[in-house]
């Protein structure tokens, strides 16, 4: 649910790519804990100026972007948990999935 809490993720960015997944403890039907190997916070990272401190490698600025989207997604499954498991989203999510 992590995956798809706001962007619907088909890759896990980071500064670096180490894994091209995440992982999570779950506790009941709930990931309180979930953790990304990649360093999001490296790709995230700016300087006083707003540059950019780190390199994203190998995928560069699509990489970072999928760092950026990852991050909102975490962000609102904490805040919501599994709200697009509703029954409701189900058929918007297939057909967003399927593109």
């Amino acid at each position: 649910a992590a995956l798809r809490s706001y962007y619907l993720l088909r890759k896990i960015g980071g500064m670096r790519m180490v894994h091209p997944y995440v992982e999570g403890i779950n506790v009941g039907a709930a990931t309180p804990v979930i953790y990304c190997h990649n360093d999001l916070g490296g790709a995230w990272e700016r300087d006083q100026l707003g540059n950019w401190l780190n390199p994203c490698t190998p995928g560069g600025e699509e990489q970072r972007r999928d760092a950026f989207h990852l991050g909102i997604n975490l962000i609102l499954y904490a805040m919501t948990e599994n709200y697009k498991e509703d029954l409701i989203h189900v058929p918007f999510i297939r057909r967003r999935l399927s593109r």
